[in-house]
């Protein structure tokens, strides 16, 4: 994020922040993950891959998305484009026969950050990497469900429109967290958190 806590600067398209090393610093974290979690607007603006680019992990992580409805996903967006598994939690039912080999649908009206984690320890799932948006970022706050987080802050100032790192419905009381480790990378600092 931004040094104000922004996420992008409001146009709707994805802002590079950090530089080089965080992203390679990123890449060695999603390695140590059994599985990544985005939203569908996150998917729509950001268009990931979610996958660990710097090495090839004998288990890579599970690249799920949370949406309203999969029959409305493009298959060209790069998420399709690789044979990494991926998982789309969906509150809508789906009728879509033409599923890639590597996609799971799971369908529940009422995913929330307690069904998702309570989901994802019945399938075996015992780390998450919950890499965005704002929106989720706020609930899983709010559900207080973020035992740690890693934050990678740019000495950028976006201001305006940005989008806040934590935005939508949140928590009453602030959650305290310690910081346990700084780390310079580049122009960027990367802060290591737990919750006290």
């Amino acid at each position: 994020m931004s040094i104000d806590g922004k996420l992008n600067d409001g146009s709707g398209k994805r802002t590079l922040l950090t530089g080089k090393p965080a992203y390679h610093d990123s890449q060695n974290l999603r390695l140590h993950q059994q599985a990544i979690l985005i939203g569908e607007t996150t998917l729509a603006v950001d268009d990931p891959q979610l996958t660990v680019r710097e090495t090839t992990p004998d288990f890579p992580p599970i690249r799920i998305v949370l949406v309203n409805r999969a029959d409305d996903l493009d298959f060209s967006s790069a998420l399709f484009q690789t044979t990494t598994p991926i998982w789309l939690l969906t509150r809508h039912s789906t009728v879509r026969q033409d599923w890639p080999a590597t996609v799971k649908v799971f369908v529940d009206a009422h995913w929330k950050p307690e069904t998702i984690m309570e989901f994802l320890y019945q399938k075996g799932v015992q780390s998450l990497l919950v890499e965005g948006g704002a929106h989720i970022q706020a609930t899983f706050s709010a559900a207080d469900l973020a035992d740690r987080l890693i934050v990678y802050v740019s000495p950028l100032l976006l201001g305006g429109n940005g989008l806040p790192a934590v935005s939508g419905s949140g928590r009453t009381q602030p959650l305290a967290y310690r910081v346990t480790a700084t780390t310079a990378l580049g122009k960027d600092t990367r802060f290591d958190l737990r919750r006290q």
